[in-house]
């Protein structure tokens, strides 16, 4: 265990110094950011319309809606999608063939591998995270802060079962990319990230009660503007239920998949 947090430092430092090293693409991301939120926050005086939505036991202009969804997406997209292309890079190049015959486990390995891209991203995006909360200051009244480390920690768990499903995909399939990005670009329309599932039509919002991550950002929303209700702890409630349920299973699967490649002779793709 002490070999996997000394790799993880040292992939950390190795990550620090390629993003720096590329200073001009690095700030120009950001600076492309910013503009889109400039572009999100000037929206309801260009066209002229409040943009405004009315939520149980509180209202939230556009702006407000979109920023308090990225506030929390952020960490759990760029941290997922990250980790799956990290893993697809390390399998082509043969490490799981030799992690295989290690005493270390590799869900463990991958366990570590999420952790480091988690504290990246969480390091990378400081400034964003002040930033929407600085934004967000007017409209936030009973901040539950507990509530918020609850659902962050949950959901995390969540989207690394995710990560590990789409990882599992990945081994078996190769190349996945297709199905990661397919999958976040649905979450972002149906899982009250970028606008609340209520406006939605009925079926769709039939089919949003049944993803776990609906919950995430409507929980985190109730512990942002409202503080504390039945319906947030019924929400961290079930987000516990999903995380039972889908840790387990997903772990299963991602071996299931890494004994099918095994008996392929797949595992590495050089």
């Amino acid at each position: 265990m002490k070999n996997i947090f000394r790799k993880m430092q040292i992939c950390m430092r190795n990550e620090w110094r390629n993003t720096f090293s590329y200073t001009f693409s690095f700030f120009f991301s950001w600076f492309l950011t910013l503009v889109g939120l400039g572009m999100l926050y000037l929206l309801p005086y260009l066209t002229k319309r409040s943009f405004t939505f009315l939520l149980d036991g509180y209202s939230l202009s556009f702006f407000q809606y979109i920023i308090s969804g990225i506030l929390i997406n952020m960490f759990l997209v760029s941290t997922t999608k990250s980790f799956v292309v990290r893993v697809g890079q390390a399998r082509r190049i043969g490490f799981f063939e030799s992690a295989i015959n290690t005493p270390t486990s590799l869900v463990t390995i991958l366990v570590a591998m999420y952790l480091q891209r988690l504290i990246f991203f969480l390091c990378i995006n400081v400034p964003f995270f002040l930033l929407g909360i600085y934004l967000l200051h007017p409209a936030i009244s009973n901040f539950n802060l507990g509530a918020v480390v609850i659902i962050f920690i949950l959901a995390q768990l969540i989207y690394f079962s995710l990560g590990l499903l789409l990882v599992s995909y990945l081994f078996l399939f190769e190349n996945g990319e297709f199905l990661v990005n397919a999958i976040f670009n649905f979450f972002r329309v149906f899982c009250n990230i970028i606008f609340p599932i209520s406006i939605l039509p009925k079926v769709f919002r039939v089919i949003s009660d049944f993803i776990p991550v609906s919950y995430i950002f409507r929980a985190f929303r109730d512990a942002l503007f409202i503080g504390d209700s039945l319906r947030l702890r019924l929400d961290i409630m079930l987000l516990l239920v999903f995380v039972i349920i889908a840790l387990p299973f997903s772990i299963w699967i991602f071996h299931r998949s890494v004994e099918k490649v095994r008996m392929w002779g797949t595992l590495a793709r050089y």
